[in-house]
């Protein structure tokens, strides 16, 4: 066949990822975007270095074919060409820059890709007065954060080479994801079948969030985000918390996530999404391959006031640990399994606990570049949301960065606020607790959280209506001596 150097199945993933693209074309689902700032940059050595990047890596050149054919299949091809778009914004303000910027992404967001055209992914380079700005568009069904955050690290080695005229470095040797593919074949569908009956017999119904509208009712996703950190101390605490009971701060956050769900719900059975690598640990090599591996999977927490909770915890843990080796099954198929009406959810809020370095762009020593300014649209890593609350923890070196992304259509401002308050209260009340602690005594602090905020808005609440007494008052005294002084001139 011209140009065709493989061909192979779909991931379950990637089956549920191109069934959604093809009924939903212009919403930027899955559609994914890497943006960042850079100076001191060598055009050409960085286009090399990308073009390195296709030739290197099959997923890269691959397409997608449904039509006429018995079940999808993905066609990676032998040769493309790097798309590469240059824009000249010379000349324009600061604030001229940032509202093309804007635009310019969301456009391409909302043009999404011919799923038949290689190579599914485009590049900008934005010409500004003393800066390149990029734009790295993509699309999910062939790659996930772990594998951009690879893909990064090689493209930023290639592009130091380049750019002091050398030649390619050597990079370690990588597995096809056609590897991955024909694992997944070999897995035994029967016993994953049987643990996910297990985990989620009787849970059938999503725990309700605190939505304005049905899931199932149609509405525009109108994405927007709130942040809290926690302090270097406060994460370290955390941490030696988690140490002390021989459990993972990830674990420690997904069960903080369902006990407050079960909270807001006021129900002791919660079920929410989690984000899972999807990268079996028995595939050996499987930490440096590059495709499309992560996953959303179901995790259900059952909770009672009297429960230990260092006990509880390491119960969580051992039952994630579990579910490890069925972390490739679809949600799609999960739901089949367990009741869930076609076309229904079974949860609505995602859990995502980075454990992978944030991707950054192709910049080092002796690389030619330098990242543009600190502010936070230097660089920027973007994905639609999927979910009425999304719920992101990343930690760094010296901080937790607590994310909470939503469906501002669905979600009120001051309810995301609530939630993302309560999910920081629980995370540092868990770190001063001892080891007896119950769960009751974990969501004490909500119930501490709840009041306070309360308290706050009423302080707020009186001191705007104390202000807006004291206007009312100066604004009567005023009509007052006005009347007066007209009232002596008439005289």
């Amino acid at each position: 066949m011209k140009n065709v150097e493989d061909f192979y199945p779909l991931s379950p993933m990637q089956e549920g990822m191109l069934y959604h693209t093809i009924y939903a074309p212009g919403s930027g689902a899955y559609v994914g975007q890497v943006s960042f700032k850079l100076k001191n940059v060598d055009l050409d050595a960085y286009k090399r270095a990308w073009r390195t990047m296709l030739e290197r890596h099959q997923v890269l050149r691959t397409i997608f074919l449904w039509k006429d054919v018995k079940t999808p299949v993905q066609v990676v091809r032998r040769e493309v060409e790097l798309p590469c778009e240059q824009l000249d914004w010379r000349g324009l303000s600061p604030e001229e820059q940032k509202l093309e910027l804007r635009a310019y992404r969301a456009r391409e967001r909302a043009r999404g890709f011919d799923l038949t055209v290689a190579p599914l992914m485009r590049l900008a380079i934005m010409e500004l007065d003393d800066a390149f700005h990029f734009v790295w568009s993509f699309h999910h069904l062939l790659l996930d954060g772990w594998s951009v955050s690879l893909l990064f690290s090689e493209l930023s080695a290639c592009y130091r080479a380049f750019a002091q005229g050398a030649e390619a470095p050597p990079l370690i040797p990588t597995r096809p994801y056609r590897d991955y593919i024909v694992w997944l074949h070999n897995q035994d569908a029967a016993a994953a079948e049987k643990f996910w009956r297990r985990e989620l017999a009787g849970a059938s119904v999503p725990t309700p969030v605190p939505a304005r509208i049905s899931p199932g009712e149609t509405a525009d996703v109108r994405e927007k985000r709130q942040q809290i950190r926690l302090t270097a101390a406060e994460l370290s605490a955390l941490q030696a918390f988690a140490r002390h009971h021989r459990v993972t701060v990830n674990t420690i956050a997904q069960g903080a996530w369902g006990l407050l769900l079960g909270y807001l719900a006021a129900r002791p059975d919660v079920v929410f999404g989690v984000t899972v690598s999807g990268r079996p640990p028995g595939l050996e090599g499987v930490d440096s391959m590059i495709g499309m591996f992560i996953n959303t999977q179901p995790v259900r927490t059952k909770m009672t006031p009297d429960d230990v909770l260092g006990s509880w915890l390491q119960s969580l843990q051992a039952r994630q640990v579990e579910s490890r080796h069925y972390e490739y099954c679809s949600l799609t198929q999960i739901q089949s399994w367990c009741g869930v009406a076609r076309g229904a959810r079974l949860y609505d809020s995602l859990f995502t606990f980075h454990n992978y370095p944030v991707e950054r762009p192709p910049v080092g020593q002796g690389g030619g570049g330098a990242l543009a300014g600190r502010g936070p649209g230097d660089f920027r890593s973007e994905s639609q949301v999927a979910y009425p609350l999304e719920m992101e923890v990343m930690p760094t070196l010296d901080a937790a960065v607590l994310t909470l992304r939503y469906d501002s259509e669905r979600v009120e401002a001051l309810v995301v606020e609530r939630v993302l308050s309560g999910f920081a209260a629980l995370l540092r009340g868990a770190a001063g607790l001892g080891d007896a602690a119950t769960v009751g005594e974990l969501l004490e602090h909500l119930s501490a959280d709840d009041r306070r905020r309360q308290e706050l808005k009423e302080e707020v609440f009186e001191e705007a209506a104390t202000k807006k007494l004291k206007g009312l008052k100066q604004g009567l005294r005023s009509r007052l001596r006005v009347s007066a002084t007209g009232s002596q001139a008439e005289s």
